[in-house]
């Protein structure tokens, strides 16, 4: 039976970082098939690990000073002098 062409899922983009993580997952997956990967490979997925973790925290933390400054300007008070 022939899938209505309004119910199909629209394909979405191709990314080739999205399919290469996949496929790091899939290798590196605890299990019989991750028993041929050699450690060098091991350890650079490792790293690569970190260094994507890094990469996050450098974000998260500009963020955070940004919504810190952002609050800083929020609460100047002005006296306004009434005569």
């Amino acid at each position: 039976m022939a899938e209505k062409e309004t119910t199909r899922k629209k394909p979405e983009e191709f990314s080739f970082t999205d399919w290469l993580v996949e496929g790091i997952e899939g290798i590196t997956a605890k299990g019989k098939s991750a028993a041929f990967l050699p450690q060098e490979f091991r350890s650079h997925v490792k790293a690569a690990n970190r260094e994507a973790l890094l990469a996050l925290r450098s974000l998260l933390d500009k963020a955070i000073e940004w919504f810190e400054e952002e609050e800083k300007t929020e609460k100047k008070v002005t006296k306004i002098k009434v005569e």
